[in-house]
């Protein structure tokens, strides 16, 4: 795998609409390097290990393509998480 950043924001990581979305509101705007290489190869099933420092963001790199797997084409899976979304929004 390549060890610099080459993706300039999340769009080109082949992640959902909805996903990508939930991305630009939480105003993330260029992936980390853990991120631009874990997204895809995550988003496909294949295995992978990650290695980098506290903060890097390897859970967002693991979560999204989690989410993604878990979405496959039914719309109702986003109701509860935009319902959570608005809850920790009111609290933060």
């Amino acid at each position: 795998m390549e060890t610099t950043n080459t993706a300039e924001t999340f769009d080109s990581l082949g992640l959902h609409p909805k996903l990508l979305e939930a991305v630009h509101k939480l105003k993330f705007t260029a992936p980390t390097p853990i991120q631009h290489q874990a997204i895809p190869h995550a988003i496909t099933g294949a295995d992978m290990i990650g290695i980098a420092q506290t903060g890097t963001g390897k859970t967002l790199a693991f979560g999204l393509p989690m989410l993604q797997r878990l979405v496959g084409t039914k719309d109702s899976f986003w109701c509860p998480l935009v319902s959570l979304h608005n809850r920790f929004k009111k609290v933060s």
